[in-house]
């Protein structure tokens, strides 16, 4: 790390701190105030979860909705329509809720997967409306709102801009995919720094003096606030940045969008043959019981039972037991009702194909773990 450039950043956030405290829309203290009433607010049975959702935002916006962040008015339009109120109801509470033991790749796949599920669904019921889906780095925020002693508000621009001073070597991306490891890394050094200028801890404290006590002794957002308003105050103007490193950087976010890239691709093709193989495993024989057939030989007859595997059919002077589904499957029955033979063959084909769709599935899984090994490096 530069340690010249992030004296440089926490002195001049010690000179800025009465301006960046007086600024009652982007200040720190305005994000303070406003995770109270996010907590207060927040009741998942709720008899109007709309409104409520709607409520427990509100103070929140201004953190949401950047250039970078799209806003969480899609999320409270989809919550709008009451086919759909459940569903983000049960979405947000297994967000929230979900416990991954500090497990921050866990965490970033949980939120990935929100992310998309909700997307989803804003498609089917907005269609051509890419503006109000939901991107990782807002979920995050959401996530980070709903416990924010255990994660980081983040915003791409102050978040990048401080990696580049810093020269900070961990590279951070928000995308399709996004490791969390790099950027609360970063977070976490930030606070090991900040307690090298007591003043600054003494300004803070003082800041906060009337805040609820659980959210005043939280230092994660102190964090955030220092990346923020040295972007938000261009703390960089005047820091000598390497350019050699600024370039390498930048390679390094090349290279990771192009993972992000295949890393999204193999995750869609693995979510396809996963939904059909579980397509597969869903499918069950037909009951035949009651069933006409013809037999070549013995005519037609009824099926009277079926168990573990073997039939047994009336005929007009006999009974005789078969296999099944193998007697349909070969011809030697044939069911009057033709969707029959159609579903056993179905079936069938499916466990043909079941054993190369699920070798292709564990390849696709080694894919995927191979390239995130690689974006992680």
């Amino acid at each position: 790390m530069n340690t010249k450039n992030t004296d440089l950043i926490f002195t001049q956030y010690r000179l800025h701190f009465d301006s960046a405290t007086s600024d009652k829309t982007f200040g720190a203290l305005s994000l303070w105030r406003a995770l109270p009433d996010f907590q207060k607010n927040w009741n998942p049975d709720a008899s109007d979860f709309p409104a409520m959702l709607r409520l427990t935002l509100s103070g929140m916006r201004t953190f949401f909705d950047t250039p970078m962040h799209r806003s969480l008015d899609g999320l409270i339009a989809l919550a709008e329509i009451p086919e759909e109120t459940a569903f983000v109801r049960d979405q947000l509470l297994q967000l929230f809720l979900t416990e991954d033991s500090g497990d921050l790749e866990l965490r970033a796949s949980r939120i990935l997967e929100f992310c998309n599920t909700i997307n989803a669904h804003i498609g089917r019921c907005f269609e051509g409306k890419k503006e109000i889906e939901q991107t990782p780095s807002s979920v995050l925020n959401l996530v980070t709102a709903f416990s924010p002693a255990d994660n980081y508000f983040y915003k791409k621009e102050a978040a990048d801009l401080f990696a580049q001073a810093a020269e900070f070597g961990d590279y951070f991306i928000y995308g399709t995919v996004f490791s969390l490891k790099g950027y609360y890394h970063m977070c976490d050094t930030v606070l090991e720094e900040v307690w090298k200028y007591p003043e600054i801890l003494r300004l803070h404290q003082n800041r906060v003096a009337d805040i609820p006590a659980e959210f005043r002794n939280n230092l994660h957002l102190l964090a955030y606030d220092i990346l923020d308003s040295a972007y938000r105050n261009d703390f960089y103007s005047h820091l000598r940045i390497r350019a050699s490193f600024t370039d390498e950087w930048m390679e390094r976010a090349q290279r990771a969008r192009e993972l992000a890239g295949r890393i999204e691709d193999i995750r869609l093709e693995l979510s396809e043959k996963k939904a059909h193989l579980n397509e597969q495993l869903s499918l069950r024989l037909p009951e035949v019981e009651g069933l006409t057939v013809v037999h070549c030989v013995f005519g037609s007859g009824t099926v009277i039972s079926c168990n573990d595997g073997r039939m047994n059919v009336r005929f007009s002077h006999s009974e005789k037991a078969f296999l099944y589904p193998k007697a349909f499957l070969s011809g030697f029955l044939k069911p009057e009702d033709e969707s029959v033979l159609e579903q056993l063959r179905k079936i069938s084909q499916a466990e043909d194909a079941r054993p190369m769709l699920e070798l292709e599935i564990k390849d696709l899984e080694e894919q995927l773990a191979d390239a995130q090994k690689a974006l992680e490096k």
